[in-house]
């Protein structure tokens, strides 16, 4: 979820207006980071997943263990900041978070929030496009 936090503070300083278009899936981090763009854009097919932070803790000691934890404590508050500022999840939807991953079609994603609308892909003739 780092990364995505770091993606999410890059676009929101950017000096213009970003425009990111989900075309396909946009799942874990990933939307984190597309919430920093001052334009969502969505495809009506497209799909979009949340969930808290995971980790995985092969072979840790108990103070690792205890860092990992402190750590993913840290992103979940981080990550959750992000969604409520950007989001407009029901009680239920934050619930369903605690125990599985959310899944949102291109249309839901426009009621809640996580996308500002519903259009494909269609940069104006000219544009400079980057992937990511």
């Amino acid at each position: 979820m780092s990364d995505g936090v770091a993606l999410y503070n890059f676009f929101r300083s950017l000096p213009t207006d970003l425009t990111i278009y989900n075309a396909g899936a946009t799942y874990s981090a990933a939307v984190i980071a597309y919430l920093g763009a001052k334009k969502r854009k969505t495809s009506a097919s497209a799909a979009f997943m949340l969930h808290r932070t995971a980790i995985t803790f092969q072979s840790a000691k108990s103070a690792q263990l205890e860092a990992l934890a402190d750590a993913t404590t840290i992103d979940d508050v981080r990550t959750e900041k992000i969604i409520r500022d950007n989001c407009r999840l029901t009680e239920e939807q934050w619930l369903m978070l605690d125990r599985r991953d959310l899944y949102f079609s291109g249309v839901d994603a426009v009621t809640t929030g996580i996308s500002h609308e519903v259009a494909e892909f269609s940069p104006p003739p000219g544009a400079q496009l980057f992937f990511v």
